[in-house]
């Protein structure tokens, strides 16, 4: 969800569409592919590791470009995109994903 919303656009103005690529977007696809490696390793810190890092970025940076334009305009002629929301919600879900490795019980063998 992360690498494909950080290509859709982000924002919806009457000068044009602006895709994430264009500004903050290059730093959730870094960490969208960090979090895609998190997602393979075998080592359960490491893991928790990386999803917690993708999880901050990917939350922070689109509240933040959110509210840099509310602050900027208020709502008059632009209108948030999916690839906003879509970075979003991939954070919250690493997040989650880096809760439920962190509360994992041990697997007796």
């Amino acid at each position: 969800m992360i690498l494909v919303g950080a290509f859709l656009p982000w924002l919806y103005t009457p000068l044009g569409n602006f895709t994430g690529m264009n500004g903050p977007g290059m730093w959730t696809a870094t960490v969208g592919m960090l979090a895609l490696a998190g997602a393979i390793v075998p080592l359960r810190m490491l893991a928790i590791g990386q999803a917690l890092i993708t999880a901050g970025v990917c939350l922070v940076i689109p509240v933040w470009q959110f509210w840099h334009m509310f602050s900027q305009v208020g709502m008059a002629g632009w209108m948030p995109g999916p690839g906003l929301l879509l970075t979003f919600v991939g954070g919250l879900l690493c997040g989650i994903a880096a809760w439920q490795l962190w509360t994992l019980e041990a697997a007796e063998a």
